[in-house]
């Protein structure tokens, strides 16, 4: 598949997305707001927009991953890179803050996976190597039965959960190897069908702000609704999803200048990064939490325009230090020689 600039693009917004969820919820604004009120809506509406975002970086995954050779060599480099920042922030810490730091955590950082040091990663690496078998079933099942497949599982994940309040095939609200493995195959059903052709420009714009708007509505008037209207804050919500579907739809079809398009593609690998390193367990918990709880102090718009500008702040000083990495990684020639040395494993 060519390279799509505005896909690339996508990737940073979602990320960037991901941080204002970040800065929103654990960074303690949303529970310094009080009800009812401007900046309370404000900072809620912010969150409903922004909560599509990890649908979106896991059905880009599907939409462009699909149909190209399975290999190895992507999930090594994915490790790599995860063990890279958890071994480098465990010792900064180290230093930093002697006897804060013990085995346990370096056991942790070198086994991330295992002891789930990042849900999303985690969970990416349960779906991963299922990610053969549901391509299989995009390619081989006619497109009827692949439709009536995803419309069943979309039913079975999101509206029917919904309805009856539970959990029965414990997707976990979304964090879970089963949800990603949803949204891969969703991903690869748009692309091979080409139905995000119907789905550009305004309309793309207007249904991602009508799901957003339903979320939002049904959010703030939690309490008056005969069901849980802050239910459909969740990953696994349809409203969140249909944004999620909707932003795909904007984004694949942007037309981006050759130049800018060069500069987005050479920062868009960073984005997972920024997750890796503000979202590391010792940075989580001893640094970010209630960290921007004052901005909820602020007048309301001004209150929003922070939290804006706080995750643009930490997008942009961990993209920075990620180039870093990306340029270390890229001298030793890891892709190169970890390729290679699948091509001879698998001959």
């Amino acid at each position: 598949m060519q390279r799509n600039h505005g896909i690339d693009l996508l990737r940073l917004v979602s990320m960037f997305m991901v941080v204002v969820l970040h800065v929103l919820g654990h960074g303690g604004v949303l529970a310094a707001v009080s009800a009812p009120s401007w900046r309370y809506g404000l900072c809620w509406g912010l969150e409903a927009a922004a909560f599509c975002a990890v649908d979106c970086y896991a059905l880009i995954s599907g939409y462009v991953g699909s149909g190209r050779r399975f290999r190895l060599t992507g999930a090594v480099l994915l490790w790599l890179r995860v063990v890279f920042y958890t071994l480098l922030i465990t010792t900064a810490a180290l230093v930093i803050a002697p006897g804060t730091v013990g085995p346990k955590h370096y056991l942790n950082a070198i086994f991330p996976v295992m002891t789930r040091q990042y849900w999303y990663v985690s969970a990416y690496f349960g779906a991963f190597f299922f990610m053969p078998v549901l391509e299989a079933g995009v390619e081989k099942l006619p497109k009827k039965a692949l439709t009536a497949l995803l419309a069943a599982l979309t039913a079975l994940l999101t509206v029917l959960p919904f309805v009856f309040g539970t959990d029965p095939f414990s997707v976990g609200a979304g964090y879970s190897a089963f949800w990603l493995a949803y949204l891969y195959m969703l991903g690869a059903y748009l692309r091979k069908y080409a139905l995000l052709e119907k789905l550009r420009g305004i309309k793309a714009a207007a249904g991602f702000v009508l799901f957003t708007a339903v979320t939002l509505a049904c959010k703030l008037l939690d309490g008056v609704l005969p069901f849980d209207g802050g239910a459909l804050c969740s990953y696994t919500s349809l409203t969140v999803l249909g944004a999620s579907v909707c932003l795909l739809g904007l984004f694949s079809g942007l037309r981006v200048r050759q130049g800018a398009g060069r500069f987005i593609s050479f920062i868009a690998p960073t984005a997972l990064s920024v997750y890796l390193i503000h979202a590391h367990p010792i940075v989580w918990n001893r640094l970010l939490g209630g960290l921007f709880a004052p901005l909820a102090q602020l007048p309301a718009p001004l209150c929003a325009l922070a939290v804006l500008g706080c995750a643009v702040g930490v997008v942009t000083v961990c993209s920075a230090f990620d180039l870093l990495r990306e340029l270390l990684f890229r001298l030793l020639r890891l892709k190169e020689r970890l390729g290679s040395l699948e091509e001879r494993i698998m001959k």
